[in-house]
């Protein structure tokens, strides 16, 4: 046989022999886990240099985590984006999260700085073109991430990349800002309210908004949601299938739980407007491991 064939069989073997292994490795995970289990997990880099970036060591120091918001006006206009309606959403997201937590916390006052160069600042939002992280990653496909910065400041930054656009039957969709989808009869922060406390589902928001599906799934708050669980210090549970070789999460602060296994989740990614069980079950875990945190410089 041709050398040529030799090398491609050879490439076709392993290819299908690491597909095996990836899918023995996730139908043992789903085997050992048993059915209805939690998933939960914490960020890698709460045991590195930019620990302290995270959200969870202001909230204990100082019980306030201050933000800002950087608008790129060009670029979020196609998408409806207002300082003062990713401010509502921002609050209500980070207000999810605490309040599942409380009773560990005590009273938490959010305060928006008006520069994004306060030297106080815990958490910047940036709603434009994709900023690129301090690391060798290309975001230029991802409508949301989070990464910390440990320099002079230490912060968490969450990016809605509005150059983003998601594929659905071959057209280009332009995420949007969720106020464009709230119905008659409703300001956004009790649209927020509605739908959260109600734990309505996409297709729920949809048919009482009388927009899209497609608009739905799709929009900032969703992302926003689960960008400020990994502000707080949580990580994607879908990746904890793929331990060690792909994942964020930290395996000493995980749950050793499968995507196939998996109830759906903010922190899967799967884009919810609540909180799930599995999601306060991840947030009170993270809060009592650093419960007795008394500073933030050491």
């Amino acid at each position: 046989m041709p050398n040529h064939l030799n090398r491609e069989n050879r490439t076709i073997r392993l290819r299908r022999a690491i597909l095996c292994v990836a899918f023995g490795a996730i139908i043992s995970a789903t085997f050992f886990t048993g059915s209805h289990a939690m998933a939960w997990g914490m960020l890698k880099d709460l045991n590195g240099p930019l620990k302290y970036s995270f959200l969870v060591f202001p909230v204990y120091e100082k019980h306030q985590i201050n933000y800002c918001i950087d608008l790129h006006r060009r670029s979020a206009k196609l998408g409806g984006y207002t300082k003062k309606t990713i401010n509502i959403e921002t609050r209500f997201a980070l207000r999810l999260w605490l309040n599942a937590v409380k009773d560990l916390t005590g009273p938490v006052k959010l305060h928006r700085q008006k520069y994004c160069y306060d030297q106080s600042l815990n958490l910047v939002i940036t709603v434009g073109p994709a900023v690129p992280p301090p690391a060798p990653q290309l975001f230029t496909n991802t409508f949301s991430y989070t990464y910390p910065h440990n320099w002079v400041r230490r912060y968490e930054h969450i990016v809605l990349n509005t150059q983003h656009r998601y594929l659905f039957k071959e057209q280009q969709i332009l995420i949007i800002d969720f106020n464009n989808v709230v119905p008659s009869g409703f300001n956004l922060k009790s649209a927020l309210e509605y739908v959260s406390s109600n734990q309505m589902s996409d297709k729920q928001i949809a048919k009482w908004s009388g927009k899209p599906l497609i608009n739905i799934y799709n929009t900032s708050f969703a992302a926003l949601l689960l960008e400020t669980g990994h502000a707080f210090g949580l990580c994607d549970t879908a990746a904890l299938s793929f331990q060690p070789l792909i994942t964020n999460c930290d395996p000493k602060w995980s749950s050793p739980s499968s995507i196939l296994y998996q109830p759906a989740s903010v922190m899967r990614s799967d884009l919810f407007y609540h909180l799930t069980p599995d999601d306060v079950t991840g947030i009170r875990k993270l809060f009592k491991r650093f419960a007795r945190v008394k500073s933030l410089r050491r």
